[in-house]
């Protein structure tokens, strides 16, 4: 557990640190409209919001 604390500690404080925090927000946004909307999505929808995660 440590060695991911650390590897995601230089990660973010890399010169891509803005931009892996940006990726990470996004991916986890529509992660839980997948979980929140999946009952409404039609099948198409949810597959576009797996390939986009």
């Amino acid at each position: 557990m440590n060695h991911s604390k650390r590897a995601i500690w230089l990660a973010v404080n890399s010169e891509n640190g803005d931009r892996l925090v940006h990726i990470t927000q996004e991916h986890t946004r529509l992660a839980r409209e997948l979980i929140i909307d999946r009952y409404r999505l039609s099948d198409e929808e949810v597959e576009i919001y797996k390939a986009r995660i």
